[in-house]
C-alpha cells in the first residue's frame, strides 16, 4: 500500500457522480430516484449520473468494462468532487482486476457506499491508500423519510 490519502471533504456546491457498479439504477422506481436526487440537490449538491447507470447486462449495470469505464471517468473528471454509489448489491468484485489504480491514486476523491461496495473500498485502500467511506448509498436518500443524522 502507498501512503494514506485523505480526500477533500464534500461541501455544498460540489458535484457528485452517481455510479452503479452492481445493479442498474433502473431497479428503483423513477419516483425513488427523483426523491434521492431532489434530497441531494436540496443539500447543495449537483448530480451527474455515470454512463452505465441504466444499462442492463444480466443482473449488472452494464458490462464489466462499462462499469470500470464509468468509475475511471469519474475519478479522472476534475468536475466530479465525490462519487456516490446508488446501490449496494453484488458484482462489484468483477471490476477490481481491471481498475487503473494509478489513475485513482492521482485523482483522489471521496467514494461513498455500502454493502457490495466494500470490496471496492478495500481494494482502493490496499492498492492506493485512498480512504473511502462506508455510508449511505443514493437509494438511502430516495426513501420517503430520511433520518436527520443520515
Amino acid at each position: 500500500m502507498s501512503k494514506i490519502i485523505k480526500p477533500l471533504p464534500l461541501k455544498s456546491g460540489d458535484r457528485l457522480g452517481i455510479i452503479t457498479l452492481s445493479s442498474p439504477i433502473a431497479n428503483a422506481s423513477k419516483e425513488t430516484i427523483q426523491r434521492a436526487y431532489d434530497y441531494l440537490k436540496n443539500k447543495g449538491f449537483e448530480i451527474t449520473e455515470a454512463a452505465n447507470c441504466y444499462k442492463i447486462v444480466d443482473q449488472a449495470a452494464g458490462t464489466i468494462q462499462e462499469r470500470v469505464n464509468s468509475l475511471h471517468d469519474f475519478f479522472a473528471d476534475p468536475n466530479i468532487t465525490g462519487i456516490l454509489n446508488f446501490w449496494g448489491g453484488f458484482n462489484t468484485h468483477q471490476i477490481l482486476e481491471y481498475l487503473d489504480y494509478e489513475l485513482i491514486q492521482k485523482n483522489p476523491k471521496p467514494l461513498i457506499g455500502f454493502s457490495d461496495t466494500t470490496s471496492l473500498q478495500i481494494a482502493l485502500f490496499t492498492k492506493t491508500g485512498l480512504i473511502t467511506f462506508s455510508g449511505p448509498a443514493g437509494i438511502t436518500f430516495g426513501k420517503p423519510t430520511v433520518p436527520d443524522y443520515t
